[in-house]
């Protein structure tokens, strides 16, 4: 059995305190010497460990600890493995298992022997933490708007001052927004041709990716609902009078809420749609957001609905919606078309991992070749630069040269770093499939963060169209929902077996595993056409 550092750093608040992983390495490597036990492979990752399912180098470390191949795990405390229970209860199932002889922090050690509720207990103390450090940045951020300062970012039309930490009119677009409100004002206009005009007088995003494009219109409905402009916050429930410059009156922004046939005096609900964020539009490509709605019966009672439509943040949809039920009927349906038996999981977990230790030597006379490209190409380019040096060559011919020699270059290396990558890409991908296509249980009973995550496991993206719900699996996914699993456990797959025994099952694995090849080579090679095309263009 191999013994495994594991080292992980995010770039959030409760990290910030935290070692950088290369220190919590070299410090893990010195506690291992010190212990007497030699290290086999360093795993590091800089990911949040907040939510289960979301890191791919952890979730193959869980694969290698079920597989019984990992001895001794060396981390730098019990929360660089866990922030969340689902993954920590799984750690200490390990342990308690024995399928870890031991895991060692900087300051302790843990054993199958010792008590599960100490590293229960203390990745517990890690989920409070967050908890206590999200409730601590509430009243912090509660008590700069009782002070009348929004504590978030200001809206289009104003800036956050990062050095008074105050907020100020936007020189550039203060103007142009107040221009908006004016033309509501006048009666004349609807919310479309307001954000034509303004489109036209060049009011531009100030929002990071976008600057210097057009805002969508989704963004002026929301600031004409935006108690901001007219100088109140709201905020955890409560309205404060703000300090800002007021944009607008009240009474100008009640007018515009009568014009827009709102309630001024409106408060925001929140309402924790399950779907919301999770499917996009197949006519524009904008977001799928939740709606409630609430109809009065004859009787009086009240019935409540909840609807999934488009942003329609381009202003080309119909916003077609459907009703929520419709929208869980078709995500237990997909769902159900994929779901394995875990002894398969377990089963196709290991084939994968012997696969992946083959062809890694099959990638190795790969990654040969393309070196001894490279350093041919060097080579040429070593060359010309002399060839130039001695007048051999003209200054045009040298750049042309140089610039078809570098293009290679590039090409060749992004070919190699594919190449080294691809079998342990692949081995994330399904093992994160599998995972989600593994579990038991109703699905629909999960909680809303782990339905999203297990969705985003399946697919990348999901579609509502013109009313139709479209669940777009991962194509080696499909594999699965076309195939007919035998329907008694006699012929699940055996550990250990082979051909023909488990001929079915083989044969579904390999497929997927070639799809999923083939979808990260074709992700390759879409990242080199874009390296290719940015180096052209950057010659020119």
């Amino acid at each position: 059995m191999k013994n495994v550092v594991y080292a992980r750093k995010s770039s959030e608040s409760e990290d910030r305190q935290v070692q950088s992983i290369e220190d919590q390495v070299a410090a893990l490597k010195e506690t291992a010497m010190r212990d007497g036990v030699h290290i086999d492979e360093v795993l590091t990752e800089s990911r949040s460990a907040k939510e289960p399912y979301t890191r791919p180098v952890f979730e193959s470390l869980v694969a290698d600890v079920r597989r019984g191949e990992v001895g001794h795990l060396y981390t730098w405390s019990i929360n660089r493995l866990s922030r969340n229970l689902v993954d920590g209860n799984v750690v200490a199932h390990f342990l308690q298992a024995g399928r870890l002889a031991a895991i060692r922090t900087v300051d302790r050690v843990y054993r199958p022997e010792d008590s599960v509720l100490l590293i229960t207990l203390e990745n517990g103390m890690s989920t409070s933490f967050i908890q206590d450090l999200r409730k601590s940045v509430r009243r912090g951020l509660g008590s700069k708007a009782a002070k009348g300062w929004a504590p978030w970012r200001a809206p289009i039309g104003y800036l956050n001052n990062r050095l008074t930490k105050q907020i100020e009119p936007d020189p550039e677009r203060f103007h142009l927004v107040r221009k908006g409100w004016e033309l509501m004002l006048s009666g004349a206009y609807t919310v479309n041709e307001v954000w034509q005009e303004l489109t036209r007088l060049g009011l531009t995003s100030n929002l990071k990716g976008r600057e210097g494009m057009p805002v969508s219109r989704t963004v002026l409905f929301q600031v004409f609902g935006n108690t901001f402009y007219a100088g109140r916050l709201q905020y955890q429930s409560a309205t404060h009078d703000g300090k800002h410059l007021p944009m607008v009156s009240e009474a100008e922004y009640a007018a515009v809420q009568r014009a827009l046939g709102r309630s001024p005096d409106r408060r925001k609900r929140k309402h924790d749609f399950e779907y919301s964020g999770v499917f996009r539009c197949g006519v524009c490509g904008c977001s799928i957001i939740g709606e409630a709605k609430v109809k009065r019966l004859a009787s009086g009672a009240e019935r409540r609905y909840t609807y999934y439509h488009c942003t329609n943040g381009k202003g080309v949809c119909d916003k077609r919606s459907v009703e929520e039920e419709a929208v869980k009927a078709a995500v237990d349906g997909a769902v159900s078309r994929i779901r394995l038996p875990q002894k398969f999981v377990d089963w196709a977990t290991d084939e994968l991992a012997k696969l992946a230790s083959c062809e890694g030597e099959t990638a190795g006379a790969g990654s040969a070749s393309l070196s001894r490209r490279e350093e041919a190409q060097q080579a040429r380019l070593s060359r010309l630069h002399h060839m130039r040096l001695d007048g051999e060559v003209s200054a045009d011919e040298y750049r042309t040269l140089k610039a078809s020699i570098e293009l290679e270059l590039s090409s060749i290396r992004a070919a190699s770093s594919l190449i080294e990558n691809q079998g342990q890409d692949v081995l994330h991908l399904l093992n994160r499939s599998l995972s989600a296509c593994g579990f038991a249980g109703d699905f629909l009973e999960l909680g809303v963060m782990e339905q999203r995550a297990r969705l985003r496991a399946l697919g990348d993206q999901h579609f509502l169209t013109r009313g139709k719900v479209e669940i777009r699996l991962h194509p080696h996914l499909q594999k699965i929902a076309a195939f007919e699993p035998p329907e008694d456990s006699s012929g699940w797959p055996k550990s250990g077996d082979d051909l023909p025994s488990n001929s079915r099952w083989y044969s579904l694995l390999d497929g997927m595993r070639k799809i999923a090849q083939a979808e990260l080579l074709r992700d390759g090679a879409t990242r080199m056409e874009t390296c290719s095309g940015v180096a052209h263009s950057n010659r020119q």
